[in-house]
């Protein structure tokens, strides 16, 4: 997961239109996450990019925030995908996404599921939780002081980490409130396996804890970075862990043993994603993509191809949302009488127009992918921001 203004998710592009007419060009990313052969990850830019040919080609197509992506997540089976950048985020389940604005000013730097809800954290001590995801409450417990970068679910808790050893971690049975618990160095990214919770500090050290406590922490093994980072990647899938941090790359059968990934070139890496079978993704600041098959925590060499992305997006939605302490909402759902009360609504976002319907606002989209015609307004049902239905 990321650090604080270091560097720094997203849903499959569907478009009816044809899309011969848009031109692809380069892009950086700084956050991924992958689950069944769908990819969704974060821009430099702040938007959201997804592909559904395992990384063959990507789409842009949701603008989150005026800042780099920080993080994103895809879960494996419901379809579940929510990105952060800013102080700003964005959720979807199967269908339209969502915006959101946290409640203070603070930056997110991680998201994650734990126990039925999906919780977004970041500096100030900001975290928000949601069961349903629409609606989000601002966790307690936790010091402002505290800058929270990753999260990881145990058997029975949550453990929120923080960068600063002195700040300690945070540990829910809830996931609602939260106790200070010790941290064992300066953090960069938790994960967890088994019964324990694993700690990946910025020198490389990696810790365990029993996660029914994560109060006793237990050095087990150094990963080789030649310095201390800013910002670094922890995964557990496919029975075994990844770890990222600078310009390294590296897996492991049991958190102990570590042996690096092979790659032509070794660009700084900002994020990796791995699979359940094993597929392991990254994303390096030259604007490539890392791909590898791994297995057992050793990897085959890593190829990386250059990113070009076609760009669908039609202007900002950072900024439109609900409230992420308690608040809903989202480019479609701002609730309406007449036509002229979406007026708003379109301009903020960047839209041809918006129609009141039952309701609810409902976005235009004045041009379709291909360069002619006009598109219809779209309820939200049918893709909320995109020009799926193109007469």
């Amino acid at each position: 997961m990321k650090r604080a203004g270091v560097f720094v998710a997203v849903g499959v592009v569907v478009l009816a239109c044809s899309s011969s007419g848009l031109e692809r060009r380069p892009a950086t990313f700084t956050a991924i996450s992958a689950a069944g052969g769908r990819l969704i990850a974060g821009g430099s830019d702040g938007k959201i990019y997804a592909s559904n040919d395992s990384g063959a080609s990507w789409g842009a197509f949701y603008h989150v925030s005026s800042q780099p992506i920080e993080a994103a997540y895809r879960a494996p089976n419901e379809g579940i995908e929510i990105v952060v950048g800013g102080r700003y985020y964005t959720r979807s389940a199967n269908g339209p996404w969502a915006s959101y604005t946290a409640a203070v000013n603070t930056s997110l730097h991680a998201v994650g599921p734990c126990r039925g809800a999906t919780y977004v954290v970041g500096s100030g001590g900001y975290g928000a939780r949601s069961v349903d995801g629409n609606s989000w409450n601002t966790i307690k417990g936790v010091s402002n002081a505290a800058d929270l970068i990753d999260l990881a679910c145990g058997r029975t808790n949550v453990l929120v980490a923080s960068f600063t050893q002195g700040h300690g971690h945070w540990l829910s049975t809830d996931g609602t409130t939260f106790t200070n618990v010790p941290s064992p160095a300066n953090t960069c990214s938790v994960a967890h396996a088994g019964g324990l919770f694993y700690d990946l500090a910025v020198d490389g050290r990696v810790f365990t804890s029993p996660d029914d406590e994560a109060k006793t922490w237990t050095e087990i093994a150094r990963i080789p970075w030649p310095k201390p980072v800013n910002f670094c990647t922890l995964v557990y899938a496919a029975g075994m862990f990844c770890a990222s941090g600078g310009d390294l790359v590296t897996c492991s059968p049991d958190g102990k043993t570590w042996t690096e990934v092979a790659r032509p070139s070794k660009p700084g890496v900002y994020d990796i994603a791995l699979q359940d079978d094993g597929r392991l993704f990254g994303t390096c600041d030259d604007g490539t993509l890392l791909d590898t098959k791994c297995a057992g925590g050793a990897c085959e060499p890593a190829k990386c191809t250059r990113i070009e992305a076609t760009d669908i997006t039609n202007g900002p939605t950072f900024g439109s949302g609900g409230s992420g302490g308690g608040g809903g909402g989202g480019t479609c759902d701002q609730g309406c009488a007449r036509d002229s009360d979406c007026t708003a609504l379109a301009k903020r976002n960047g839209l041809a127009g918006a129609v009141c319907s039952q309701g609810l606002c409902y976005p235009c989209l004045q041009v379709c992918s291909s360069g002619s015609g006009a598109c219809q307004c779209i309820p939200c049902s049918q893709g909320c921001g995109t020009d799926a239905p193109c007469p």
